[in-house]
């Protein structure tokens, strides 16, 4: 009898779990057979895009799979803003608007690229239905590309601005949702239709919130060149930039903690600029010295091999292990430590206490990475050569330490020495080396000493390798017309259509351009105006908003022969 119940009762849960998934709000297709990779595709919809007069509340979209639910209802944008509820029945969906739509007014529904279907294959293409609950649709049309190397699931975000407000102080994108919200598809390509007269704002967001709206440094962004006037019945073409995350923070000194009684490690929230390694842009004080506060100026500040976020300080003399200490980025902008893209150091985190540690720990200086492994082929010809120690050198001149041989008929190269930081000594030629030919890097170490004046043990370290032959490269140079006037300097930009190597080259103030030792192949042309005099494209700016840099992408293919330097090239740019 008790078997009989507990056998009753197994039976009685499986058919009520059985019950319960067939009861699921999401059918599944049948399993089976090969992988589906084929994107969803909408088979049938209502109301037709276009249509006047529309008095329904609802709109109904059919597709050719089932899909996944939630995708589709996180990616699908009402404009203007309609409150709804997503009704599904196997593969239709209902949107039934639980706000009355406005009377007179066009409306737009999208699907983004991020929907999905339950394979997780998703369209190539944004879709758009577009009515009017009145007798105009507005027609006002943008036409565009976004630009960037993984378009697929970003958004354009497009503001309209009042007639009187074409000021860039009017609109704050960060707190303002947008009056269109496309999202992008594999191409790049877009449309946002049916659209009123006026001015527009348009700038590219990947919304990795998907809340519509901008969020600073969290999303990528890209800002249009300029504002948008549109009209009806009219087409306006634009292409636009997706840029990286705008990182307005600085690094922050979360940690410190010392590893001898003369050495601190300091570790960072992101990575550090190698162009900012000042000794007295740091400072060690005494945390019980409430009267002259003096401050302690390492000796030395380099990073370790291993890491871009951490820094070595040394100092010159032991701390007393008795006492607590303070270890400080200073603030000044001329020195302060920063990240890779210019942030200087937070004030509210750029200090922290420590307390000393009795350890002596004394290193010989060693070589811990050379420029290149042994037997090296194909370097290219003019290049720095990078040697990196394990601790500070002694900032002394080591020109008779290092040597280049040209080994076809061992002559000596010219060369020159430099710090790049302590612990790093850059070696560079003076002229180019030749094509094909097997060279030797070395250093004697005999005469190489630490910051503490340890000699390093003697030793020579070789690396041999063979440049590339450049001899079959070409070059190209010519002019720039243009009817656009730059306040600042234009770049000229091609592109390997085969390998993908980007080449860069300012223009002067003739507009001339030229590029040198070049591999044949095929290129393409682009041009921007460097109006911020950074030397690199500028993607605009979200909070204090400012538009991005002109940029021209050209219909220009040029091919370049072995051998064989094309000149005087004109490349036409028109706004």
């Amino acid at each position: 009898m008790k078997n009989f119940r507990i056998v009753s009762l197994i039976v009685f849960l499986t058919i009520l779990s059985l019950i319960n998934f067939s009861g699921c709000a999401n059918p599944m297709p049948p399993s089976g057979g090969p992988r589906d990779t084929i994107p969803p595709k909408i088979k049938d919809y209502f109301p037709k895009s276009g249509l006047t007069n529309y008095k329904e509340s609802y709109v109904k979209i059919k597709f050719d799979k089932y899909m996944n639910k939630n995708s589709v209802q996180q990616n699908t944008t009402i404009i203007p803003s309609l409150d709804a509820d997503f009704d599904w029945s196997g593969r239709e969906l209902r949107i039934n608007f639980l706000d009355k739509p406005k009377e007179n007014t066009t409306y737009s529904i999208s699907l983004g690229t991020e929907i999905q279907d339950w394979k997780g294959n998703k369209p190539n293409e944004s879709f758009t239905i577009i009515f009017s609950t009145g007798d105009v649709i507005d027609s006002g049309k943008i036409s565009g590309q976004l630009i960037s190397p993984n378009p697929t699931g970003a958004s354009i975000f497009l503001y309209k601005l009042p007639f009187d407000s074409l000021n860039t102080k009017y609109l704050d994108i960060t707190k303002e949702k947008p009056n269109y919200n496309i999202q992008v598809g594999s191409s790049g390509l877009f449309e946002i239709k049916a659209l009123k007269d006026g001015y527009y704002r348009l700038i590219s967001v990947r919304d990795i919130f998907r809340n519509g709206i901008y969020d600073d440094g969290q999303d990528e962004f890209g800002a249009y060149t300029e504002d948008i006037y549109v009209k009806q019945d009219s087409v306006v073409n634009v292409k636009i930039k997706l840029g990286p995350v705008i990182d307005k923070l600085g690094p922050i000194l979360y940690d410190v903690n010392p590893i001898g009684n003369k050495i601190l490690e300091a570790n960072f929230s992101e990575p550090l600029d190698t162009n900012f390694l000042f000794t007295n842009a740091f400072a060690v004080s005494n945390l019980t010295d409430t009267i002259g506060k003096e401050e302690i100026i390492p000796s030395s500040v380099i990073f370790p091999p291993d890491s871009r976020f951490k820094l070595l300080i040394y100092l010159n003399d032991k701390l007393d292990t008795s006492k607590k200490y303070v270890f400080k980025c200073k603030l000044d902008r001329e020195l302060a430590i920063r990240d890779t893209i210019g942030n200087i150091i937070r004030d509210t985190a750029n200090s922290i206490v420590f307390q000393p540690i009795s350890k002596d720990l004394k290193s010989l200086p060693a070589l811990i990475s050379g420029p290149l492994k042994d037997s090296s082929q194909n370097v290219f010809p003019m290049r720095e050569f990078e040697f990196v120690f394990n601790i500070p050198l002694k900032r002394l001149s080591y020109i008779s330490s290092f040597q280049l041989i040209n080994l076809s008929d061992s002559s000596a190269e010219n060369i020159n020495i430099k710090f790049k930081t302590d612990n790093i000594i850059i070696v560079k030629t003076e002229r180019k080396l030749l094509s094909d030919v097997w060279y030797e890097l070395s250093v004697r170490t005999d005469s190489i000493y630490s910051f503490e004046n340890i000699k390093m043990p003697d030793s020579t370290f070789s690396f041999r390798f063979k440049t590339a032959d450049i001899r079959g490269y070409s070059g190209l140079n010519g002019s720039l017309k243009s009817n656009f006037i730059c306040n600042g300097d234009f770049y000229v930009i091609i592109k390997n259509q085969l390998t993908k190597t980007i080449y860069k080259t300012k223009a002067n103030n003739k507009l001339q351009w030229s590029f040198d030792d070049l591999p044949p192949g095929d290129y393409e042309f682009e041009v921007f105006c460097d109006e911020d005099g950074d030397g690199k494209y500028s993607y605009g700016n979200a909070v204090e908003f400012r538009f991005s840099e002109k940029f021209f992408i050209l219909k220009d293919k040029v091919t370049l022969k072995s051998r064989w330097k094309v000149e005087n090239y004109q490349l036409e740019i028109k706004e």
